[in-house]
């Protein structure tokens, strides 16, 4: 399932997208800010829509988490990909 967050990115002037931090709401239903630290960037067709792939790591709970988000360009959403 995949599930619409909020993130801060940052561009740079060649357009690269490098997202930053990214708000998601923890165990007790709150929401958390993350700062992300991107491990890999992956475009891809997905569904005929261009789109980035983020593999990101975070510090949940003080343990390494790894999370996947998915830029889309044409609607400019981010969604957490489960």
């Amino acid at each position: 399932m995949n599930t619409g967050i909020d993130v801060v990115a940052a561009f740079n002037p060649m357009g690269d997208i490098k997202p930053v931090y990214a708000r998601l709401e923890c165990e007790n239903h709150l929401l958390q800010t993350y700062k992300l630290e991107v491990n890999s960037t992956k475009q891809e067709k997905y569904s005929g829509l261009t789109a980035f792939l983020f593999v990101c790591s975070i510090e949940r709970n003080c343990k390494a988490e790894q999370i996947r988000l998915r830029y889309y360009c044409d609607s400019h959403k981010w969604v957490l990909v489960s």
